[in-house]
């Protein structure tokens, strides 16, 4: 499948509408999502791919599990 351009809605409203190549990019993502997003490589492939941001809650979370706090 082909297109010439794509349209992207978030809640009822048009957020993204250009070439197909354009939307996979963070920031146009966390637009249409509303999360924000990380582009990195695939650890075994080296194929870029796009994933959500911790939260600074999240990596706090992360980091004490690592240490192994039993706290939320």
């Amino acid at each position: 499948l082909e297109s010439d351009r794509i349209l992207a809605l978030r809640e009822g409203e048009l957020v993204f509408f250009d070439a197909p190549d354009l939307i996979m990019k963070p920031d146009v993502l966390e637009r249409i999502y509303g999360v924000s997003l990380l582009m990195v490589d695939h650890p075994a492939s080296g194929m870029p791919m796009i994933v959500p941001r911790m939260s600074a809650q999240q990596e706090l979370a992360k980091r004490r599990r690592q240490a192994g706090e039993t706290k939320p």
